[in-house]
């Protein structure tokens, strides 16, 4: 069975790590996936400006003449929604919240109630046969400790909520700047072309798959450590200050 893909690669780095993984991902997804790819450092995507011009005048069309109308298309005929993003201050690049804003013009401004009994907005973009589009999360950190994620965590579940998305799972890499020391970059990259192939057969990365990802890879002191020790450098300084 054929999968159509929309990728959205929002690290503003044009090389970053969070982006490798992504094209690991998405090449372990076979050649049955078709992939649109949008980097949206290269894309003029202007803030929402809440005029609901998308609901009341040009149903289900922003009226702002910029880049989003084409991913928004792309949106509209994808099974999956592939969103790769480093953590930035616990949470999305300014870029990618910015995109999401943007879609407000992928729901209705009826109320219903999602499967926790929340109030949410309707979907337009329910699949043939009422079935809802998947969402992966690919994101990595500076930090050693997995924990600096949950703020992004969280919000990626309301996000799948608030757009009907059905949850595919999320690959978190902790202490990413530290992989090629520690030898371990290629195993993580290995691990998201296998989630990528299990992801194509089931709209969903394999348990085992995430949890393996989330490391942890590297030791937390010593990454701290080894860290402090660069900005100091960079800095010109003899050594780190004391914590």
């Amino acid at each position: 069975m054929s999968l159509n893909v929309v990728a959205l690669a929002g690290s503003p780095r044009a090389r970053s790590f969070t982006h490798r993984l992504l094209e690991a991902f998405l090449e372990g997804t076979g050649e049955g996936t078709a992939v649109e790819r949008f980097d949206l450092r290269e894309l003029k995507i202007n803030a929402c400006q809440g005029c609901f011009a998308c609901w009341f005048v040009t149903p289900g069309r922003c009226a702002q003449e910029d880049d989003f109308p084409r991913v928004a298309a792309s949106l509209d005929r994808a099974d999956a929604v592939i969103l790769a993003a480093p953590l930035y201050f616990d949470g999305l690049p300014g870029p990618v919240k910015t995109l999401l804003d943007r879609c407000v013009c992928g729901v209705e401004p009826y109320f219903s109630v999602d499967r926790q009994g929340r109030s949410v907005h309707r979907s337009n973009r329910l699949l043939a046969g009422g079935s809802r589009q998947a969402a992966v999360l690919i994101s990595t950190c500076g930090f050693p400790e997995l924990a600096n994620f949950a703020p992004l965590e969280e919000h990626f579940r309301a996000i799948c909520r608030n757009a009907s998305w059905d949850e595919g799972g999320s690959l978190l890499v902790a202490g990413a700047g530290f992989l090629d020391p520690a030898g371990r970059r290629q195993e993580v990259l290995d691990l998201a072309a296998r989630a990528g192939e299990g992801f194509a057969v089931a709209r969903h990365i394999p348990a085992a798959v995430q949890q393996r990802m989330r490391g942890p890879w590297v030791d937390a002191a010593a990454a701290r450590q080894a860290m402090n020790h660069f900005f100091a450098r960079r800095l010109g300084h003899e050594r780190p200050p004391p914590d």
